[in-house]
């Protein structure tokens, strides 16, 4: 039997492999700012925080400390 993928598996899985760390000056690296976007929404939905209920619903703060520098 073949697992069928949803997209946010996908990006879930595809964001931990992404170039985030840029090579140029400030925001001039425009391909890894676009990936830094890309990951921290992937991380965004994992952590639940599009629920209104969630206690840091509509931020960002603290999303690549806890999933991808905590481990």
């Amino acid at each position: 039997m073949t697992r069928k993928f949803n997209l946010t598996d996908l990006e879930e899985s595809v964001a931990f492999f992404l170039e985030v760390h840029p090579h140029k000056p400030g925001a001039q690296d425009t391909f890894a700012m676009e990936n830094r976007v890309f990951l921290l929404d992937a991380l965004y939905g994992m952590d639940g925080r599009d629920k209104p209920d969630h206690p840091f619903h509509h931020t960002y703060s603290g999303l690549y400390q806890k999933y991808v520098k905590g481990a």
